[in-house]
């Protein structure tokens, strides 16, 4: 049996793999057919054995089935009105889609399984085959589902309908050609059967002949109860069974959904697709989606010019990507990094965040919850430092609360779990702010930004170097924002010993340049206080010396024009600093004195705050 890691150039992938492992890797590839049966439409439909039991249809060949709706003039109006009665998708199908395979095969009538897939990609970029007619010409580079047993959306049966096992033992001996499409589907792919049971027919026989034909890919079973003996002949086929075990957290004491859910999820979670921003890079992007890609390569690049350009072309399109929930999360990340300015968020104007909160919500009802959640804590923890560089407490404070409701799951990848390590130490920087801004002492929020730091560091220490090259660049700002802790209680040794490990050179270069600009900053601050807090002579005057060199390297990579204010908050230390160090009294320029008066108290407690 061929493997669905094979030629897989990842390290971590192969025979250790563990399933879903496995599976993600074949989503990845575009090697992995989702192939779903009724149990994945359990929670919006009931039972289809209860509907074709009540129409009389279980025991009915094909021909006289045929012949049945022919004498029955309402049969198609009732048929569709039961199947198309739900036309918002569960979670479960919310899954599926998120999932981003190339390809489904469904033997359900309904249509919530393309309804998310449209949501999630686009309803351009969905071709739905439902008959022969369907097939003249697969759109390259779409996402497509093939309802096998016909499609209760159809305005008249087609001759892919199958209502009982007669009918469908009846198809396999004299195929159509979509299921000949089917067929190749199955030669090329690994396939996930998703909300069958182990007897059904639909798997068996498609299992048995694949026994018949010799070497295919592999075959997964996604199992919901345990049933020994069903599972052993399933075994016997090849396949690969998925317990419900390892479905989800409940095991047998959970609903068939909620065990399909915890399955998905942990697949979803071991693509990575969180870490990437819902962007994979291996795939060939759509146009809407280049666009997209190129901006956020572009921020990435500290090329801010050209970012805000592109996003400005792409805010005009706004509405093409809130109709993708796959790319309302990079551009929710690109909204907050172009406007990566301290002054930005002082007039930012509120039209601004009322299409952010539009496209949250938009992400809100078109993805499954966890998925929700976890991108809009990475989008508020952002826009929690974005309005601290503002020095807007009260918003930063609220945002950054907002973001740590989220808690990535055990299941999810160590990127995942440095996010997470990332948001605490977000808010330990807001908390050390806001102690900064209140009164210079042991305050509780000092306090609990030690805490949040010591969480944090307990991650880095489990997770912080799976699927990096060296520590994580997140360890910058971490390391940095211990430091801002340790000077503020007066151990000015563990500051500077801190701000230094902030400024590593050997960390990945993914940390922004605006970043390092930042660690050079709290060395600085942290040598000018200690120095200041030791007023012991000349003793003090290396630490001076070495704190004006970094102010000054610190400010020469700052445009005074791109960051007024980070451009003046450096300025404002190494004139400081100099001052000191030539035995001068010191006073900030008068917009400098205007700019922070009010929501700082004093120009020192300005320059205690982070730059970043």
């Amino acid at each position: 049996m061929a493997s669905i890691c094979d030629g897989c150039s990842d390290p971590l992938a192969g025979t250790g793999c563990d399933v879903q492992k496995k599976l993600a890797c074949g989503l990845r590839k575009k090697r992995l057919l989702v192939f779903c049966g009724a149990g994945v439409s359990t929670d919006a439909l009931p039972a289809l054995r209860i509907y074709l039991q009540g129409q009389g249809f279980e025991t009915l060949s094909l021909s006289e089935a045929a012949s049945v709706i022919e004498s029955r003039p309402n049969f198609w109006r009732t048929f569709k009105n039961f199947f198309n009665h739900s036309s918002h998708p569960t979670e479960t199908h919310r899954w599926l889609a998120h999932l981003g395979a190339s390809c489904y095969v469904t033997t359900n009538y309904d249509r919530l399984l393309e309804t998310a897939l449209e949501e999630y990609v686009g309803k351009s970029n969905v071709h739905t085959i439902r008959t022969e007619g369907d097939l003249w010409r697969v759109p390259e580079g779409r996402t497509f589902c093939v309802k096998l047993h016909g499609d209760a959306g159809d305005e008249r049966p087609s001759e892919l309908l199958v209502l009982s096992q007669t009918q469908y033992a009846e198809r396999l001996t004299h195929p159509t050609r979509v299921d000949d499409f089917v067929s190749y589907l199955f030669a090329t792919h690994a396939v996930l059967f998703i909300g069958h049971s182990v007897s059904d027919i639909n798997v068996v026989s498609l299992l048995q002949r694949d026994k018949q034909l010799g070497a295919s890919p592999e075959r997964f079973v996604a199992l919901v109860h345990n049933d020994p003996e069903a599972s052993q002949r399933l075994e016997n086929l090849g396949t690969i069974l998925i317990p419900p075990s390892q479905s989800g957290d409940d095991g047998d004491h959970a609903s068939p959904s909620k065990l399909i859910n915890g399955l998905l999820q942990s697949i979803w979670e071991k693509t990575d697709a969180l870490g990437n921003f819902l962007i994979n890079e291996e795939e060939e992007p759509r146009r809407l989606e280049e666009m997209l890609s190129t901006a956020v390569s572009e921020r990435k690049a500290n090329d801010l010019s050209r970012a805000r350009k592109s996003f400005n072309l792409l805010r005009i399109r706004r509405t093409e990507i809130a109709e993708q929930t796959r790319l309302l999360p990079a551009f929710l990340w690109l909204f907050v990094s172009v406007h990566d300015k301290c002054e930005e968020w002082q007039k930012l104007p509120t039209r601004e965040e009322d299409l952010v909160e539009d496209l949250l919500s938009r992400l809100r009802t078109s993805s499954p919850d966890p998925v929700y959640r976890a991108v809009e804590a990475v989008y508020k923890g952002a826009l929690a430092i974005a309005y601290l560089r503002g020095l807007d407490f009260k918003r930063a404070s609220e945002n950054i609360r907002q973001a740590l409701t989220w808690i990535p799951s055990k299941t999810a990848p160590g990127d995942q779990h440095l996010l997470y390590a990332n948001l605490l130490t977000a808010d330990a920087l807001v908390k050390y702010s806001l102690w900064c801004i209140a009164e210079p002492q042991l305050s509780q929020n000092l306090k609990e930004a030690e805490e949040s730091l010591l969480l944090a560091q307990e991650i880095y220490a489990e997770h912080g170097r799976e699927h990096q090259k060296g520590e994580s660049h997140h360890l910058g700002r971490f390391y940095g924002t211990w430091a801002l802790v340790w000077s503020a209680k007066g151990n000015h040794e563990k500051a500077t010993e801190f701000a230094e490990r902030s400024l590593d050179p050997t960390r990945p270069a993914a940390r922004s340049k605006f970043g390092k600009v930042a660690g050079r900053y709290v060395h600085a601050l942290v040598l000018w206080l200690g120095a200041k807090a030791e007023r012991q002579g000349n003793r003090k005057i290396p630490a001076l010396q070495k704190a004006l060199e970094l102010a000054m390297g610190a400010l020469g990579s700052v445009s005074r024009d791109d960051q007024r204010w980070a451009h003046a908050k450096l300025e404002t230390l190494k004139d400081r600093v100099d001052a000191d160090l030539n035995g001068r009294r010191y006073r900030p320029k008068r917009d400098v004195l205007e700019h922070i008066t009010t929501k700082c108290g004093t120009y020192e407690r300005w320059l205690r705050l982070p730059l970043n």
